[in-house]
């Protein structure tokens, strides 16, 4: 039977930085999914543009082209250049 020893302060210290630096890891992956899921293009309608983002099989506006849309639309594109 193996013996065991008590963890030095040290490695529980580690032990602690090790866990807060991965549930950060993991609120920032799913918060990158989430922010990046689907795909964003715009549609002229009527002569105007609009932004439309398709999440699964739906797309739906989020407004015509102004500076707030072209800010939405600018991660979803440099996304695309990787």
């Amino acid at each position: 039977m193996a013996d065991f020893t008590d963890w030095t302060h040290e490695q529980v210290r580690q032990l602690v930085d090790v866990e807060q630096v991965y549930a950060a890891y993991q609120a920032a992956r799913t918060e990158l999914a989430q922010r990046f899921a689907g795909s964003m293009a715009w549609k002229t309608v009527r002569g105007h543009q609009y932004l439309y983002r398709k999440r699964k099989v739906a797309w739906s506006s989020l407004g015509p082209r102004n500076s707030e849309t072209e800010a939405a639309m600018r991660p979803s594109m440099m996304a695309g250049r990787g």
